[in-house]
C-alpha cells in the first residue's frame, strides 16, 4: 500500500469541485482532501491539464498536483501495521490502483472514504 501524506499551508481559500462523474476517483479522493485542507483545487481544470482523459492518477501524478497547489506532500510506501503514524488525512493506494481518503486508524479499524460526491 502506498501513502500521499499532505499537509496545507496556513491559508484558506474558496473550493470549487468538478462534479463530473467521468473523472476517476483518485482524482475525486485528491480534491476531498484538498477541500478539507482548505486549498483550492477544482477537479476539472486538473484534468485538463493533466491531457489524458481517462487515464488513472498515480499518487506521484497527485504528489505533483499538490505541490503546484502549495500542499506538501510525500509518497512513501507505509505497512498496514503501521499505518496508525500516518498524518491524516491521507489518500492511501490500494492493490487495484484506486486511492480512498484515510479519514482515521485505530488498531482496530480504519475509516477511509470512497469520493462519491465532493
Amino acid at each position: 500500500m502506498t501513502i500521499a501524506i499532505a499537509k496545507a499551508p496556513d491559508e484558506t481559500a474558496d473550493i470549487t469541485s468538478g462534479n463530473d462523474p467521468d473523472l476517476p476517483a483518485s482524482l475525486l479522493s485528491f480534491i476531498l482532501v484538498a477541500k478539507f485542507l482548505g486549498v483550492p483545487a477544482d477537479a476539472g481544470q486538473i484534468a485538463h491539464d493533466h491531457g489524458s482523459p481517462g487515464e488513472r492518477y498515480q499518487l506521484e501524478d497527485l504528489a505533483r498536483i499538490a505541490r503546484r497547489l502549495k500542499i506538501v506532500a510525500k509518497v512513501k510506501p507505509a505497512a498496514t501495521e503501521a499505518l496508525h503514524k500516518v498524518p491524516l488525512p491521507a489518500l492511501a493506494e490500494l492493490e487495484g490502483g484506486e486511492a480512498v481518503v484515510l479519514l482515521k486508524i485505530d488498531q482496530q479499524q480504519s475509516i477511509r472514504k470512497p469520493p462519491v460526491s465532493i
